[in-house]
């Protein structure tokens, strides 16, 4: 959020569950965001848990956000039949091209560092964007579904010239699940003070994973979980502590 009006400044993903349960609870909070218009949209990868929400809007909703930054593959027809229609609409769309190698590329932002990861032909949640928001007293690391040891990188990346140690609140990889063979997060130049695995529960996928969150919870001090629309009872933000 913009911290001088608190209006939203950006969302990074916007999906409902794979079976699209409660997709109203959902549609009518982010409705909620998009009143007053929003400057920018970023996708992590094209998994429909992660974009479906984008069609339950209407055309006129969808235009309210001025930028959309997407990764450049196509997944699937459903895929092509989004992009085509926010082209169609007259929406900016920016296709963000992933590198095809096993390093990564960041894109700088206002406040804000962009990730291209590698487009991984074997593993989606790798291909895609994560996203690293600088703030005056603390930073959050939001990776999408990527591997632990990709986050942390990317972290360590953009805190590499810090003089101090900075708040740090994590978006939990791939919703509380294994997300990579390490469950690891070494991060020197950060206080990690803050995790939140953004999954309603119970879901297909039983995440957030037991074993991985016990291994999460060695570096991150406080963990909260997103509640399912069932439970949200029209607040603007609600977790369960975990």
């Amino acid at each position: 959020r913009d911290l001088t009006d608190n209006n939203p400044y950006l969302i990074y993903d916007a999906g409902t569950d794979v079976f699209g349960n409660g997709v109203a609870a959902y549609k009518c909070k982010l409705l909620d965001e998009l009143k007053n218009g929003l400057p920018m949209f970023v996708l992590s990868h094209w998994h429909a848990d992660h974009y479906s929400l984008l069609f339950a809007l209407e055309n006129n909703d969808l235009r309210r956000i001025q930028y959309y930054l997407l990764p450049s593959y196509v997944k699937n027809l459903s895929v092509f039949l989004l992009v085509a229609r926010l082209i169609l609409i007259g929406a900016r769309v920016d296709m963000v091209k992933l590198p095809f190698s096993n390093k990564w590329e960041s894109i700088g932002m206002k406040n804000m560092t962009l990730f291209a990861n590698r487009y991984d032909t074997g593993s989606t949640n790798d291909s895609g964007l994560s996203l690293f928001v600088k703030g005056a007293k603390g930073n959050a690391m939001l990776p999408g579904d990527c591997k632990y040891s990709l986050a942390e990188g990317e972290t360590n990346e953009c805190l590499k010239e810090a003089e101090m140690e900075k708040d740090l609140c994590l978006v939990i990889p791939h919703h509380g699940g294994k997300a990579g063979k390490s469950v690891t997060f070494n991060v020197p130049n950060a206080n990690v003070v803050e995790g939140v695995v953004s999954v309603g529960d119970p879901n297909r996928y039983k995440h957030p994973n037991d074993e991985a969150m016990k291994n999460v919870k060695k570096f991150v001090p406080k963990i909260r979980m997103t509640m399912t629309p069932a439970d949200l009872n029209g607040d603007d933000h609600i977790f369960v502590e975990l």
